[in-house]
């Protein structure tokens, strides 16, 4: 195959300015493309995840606690990016999961421990690092009251943020326990069981961020709102596939790591990947 093959001889081409950033675009590029793993016919089709979505609605079945999914239009064809193969589907994030923030907490709640209080920037290096040295808390007090509306992040469900630098996710952890800034982090509750891992992907993409940034061009300070992250349209494959892209984007990550750390260009190579919990 003529891409195994690039991605073999790329280390050839390491020493060009910012090859190895650019190597990570082009990985992300195709894999929401659905042009990095082979399709496999006899798999279910993204149709399947969209029917057992609408079959939820349908049946009232709720996000959260009392909140109903939104029914959004369909992708249409004016607002579609790229050609996806015929066993995916153009969706909006808004129908996979419910979007929102969290309740205000006024800087006086604020404590020197406690439950992490996370804003943009603790998202954004969680985001890069995996990790993130916190010095903002709420009560244990406080957090059980606000834990009552059903939006405390939990494995699986996506933070986004949607100041400053906006759109940039992390995936919860198993052991993560925080809460977040209203407005500044949006949350996206995983509550059909999504591929979290996938839907980073999309999130990481140069697509997410031209998609994203089209809304807020000219402002002073960038947004990302919790409508116009519903109305985003996502490029949905099937649940199994999703499971091999996720799996080649970190074999190729891992690819671009190893030629960054070797390339004089090294330091151009951006940061290291973080993996795909």
């Amino acid at each position: 195959m003529m891409l195994e093959t690039f991605f073999e001889k790329f280390e050839t081409f390491t020493d060009a300015p910012d090859a190895v950033a650019k190597m990570r675009e082009l990985v992300l590029d195709l894999a929401i493309q659905g042009r990095l793993v082979e399709q496999i016919l006899s798999e279910s089709s993204a149709d399947d995840i969209l029917r057992e979505i609408e079959a939820a609605r349908n049946s009232s079945r709720k996000a959260g606690r009392g909140r109903k999914l939104d029914a959004l239009p369909p992708v249409e064809s004016d607002e579609i990016s790229f050609g996806i193969p015929s066993e995916w589907r153009w969706c909006r994030l808004g129908t996979l999961g419910l979007i929102s923030s969290s309740c205000r907490v006024h800087e006086k709640d604020w404590t020197s421990s406690g439950v992490p209080f996370f804003r943009a920037r603790e998202i954004v290096k969680l985001s890069k690092f995996g990790k993130v040295n916190n010095d903002l808390f709420i009560s244990e007090e406080h957090y059980q009251r606000l834990a009552s509306d059903g939006l405390t992040p939990e494995p699986n469900d996506i933070m986004i943020t949607g100041v400053g630098t906006i759109g940039v996710p992390y995936v919860v952890g198993d052991r993560d326990r925080f809460y977040f800034k209203d407005a500044s982090v949006l949350i996206f509750k995983n509550c059909f069981g999504l591929n979290p891992r996938y839907l980073r992907l999309v999130m990481l993409s140069p697509y997410w961020n031209r998609e994203i940034h089209k809304g807020s061009m000219g402002t002073t300070v960038h947004t990302f709102t919790i409508v116009r992250a519903k109305q985003t349209p996502i490029p949905m494959p099937p649940l199994a596939e999703q499971e091999r892209i996720v799996a080649k984007v970190d074999e190729l990550m891992a690819l671009c790591d190893r030629l960054m750390r070797s390339s004089s260009n090294g330091r151009r190579g951006g940061l290291r990947w973080p993996g795909l919990r």
